[in-house]
């Protein structure tokens, strides 16, 4: 039996199940978001994806309404505290990640430019580069490759911010590992960002505050733009 095409034919009461659920109290007292997130990852591993663009795109366009929604308080129907509604927007930000990823050909200029100005309005909001929109970032540079150098000069900056940022060394370490990618897909050309980034990362390398684990991500990025751009180091 042809399981990956069985499965399709239930995908879009499948999600649709699951996007209701996101709204529910108790998924989020009981903090099984995470479990939500991971059963859509299941569900589009083990689905024939090329078949369901169609229904994936329209996903991706809801979902990443929702996120726009959760950042404005007329438009997001829960009412949660700060922690958890960053918690919300990382899952949704999980789910954008795991969308676009499936959706690769789907991605055009304009496309990018919505989500990339999305991401960058959820970390003015939130005062802070949060998570969820982290996963986000690294989703489009793992489809655009190279092409993301068109949105390096809007989130460069964002991501300087959280690799410095003691205070959350989590997302300080995927950070890290975005400019390990933007290295390895830009190659000489990232020349043309090095100081900027080779700087924050010399703060977290001399700088006590930060934990070993996290000096370790630092300084694998630091080899990474050095191998990238080989004599222009």
């Amino acid at each position: 039996m042809n399981y990956q095409g069985y499965l399709n034919n239930y995908f879009q009461t499948i999600f649709s199940r699951l996007f209701e659920a996101m709204y529910r109290e108790d998924i989020h007292t009981t903090n099984e978001l995470q479990t939500v997130s991971n059963v859509i990852n299941d569900i589009t591993e083990n689905c024939d994806v090329e078949n369901l663009q169609p229904q994936l795109r329209d996903f991706l366009m809801a979902v990443l309404q929702e996120l726009a929604n959760s950042l404005d308080p007329n438009t997001f129907p829960l009412r949660l505290t700060n922690d958890a509604k960053e918690n919300f927007q990382s899952f949704l930000g999980s789910l954008i990640q795991i969308l676009i990823v499936n959706l690769r050909a789907e991605i055009n200029q304009d496309l990018a430019t919505n989500i990339v100005n999305l991401v960058t309005t959820l970390f003015d909001n939130n005062r802070k580069v949060v998570y969820g929109g982290l996963l986000i970032i690294h989703a489009l540079i793992v489809v655009l490759e190279k092409n993301f150098e068109t949105f390096l000069p809007q989130v460069g900056n964002y991501l300087v911010t959280s690799i410095v940022n003691f205070e959350d060394e989590n997302c300080g370490r995927f950070a890290c590992g975005l400019v390990s990618d933007l290295s390895n897909f830009l190659e000489g050309n990232m020349k043309n960002y090095a100081a900027n980034f080779m700087s924050c990362l010399n703060t977290v390398l001399s700088n006590n505050n930060y934990q070993t684990e996290t000096k370790l991500h630092a300084m694998i990025a630091v080899g990474d733009i050095c191998l990238a751009i080989d004599s222009s180091f």
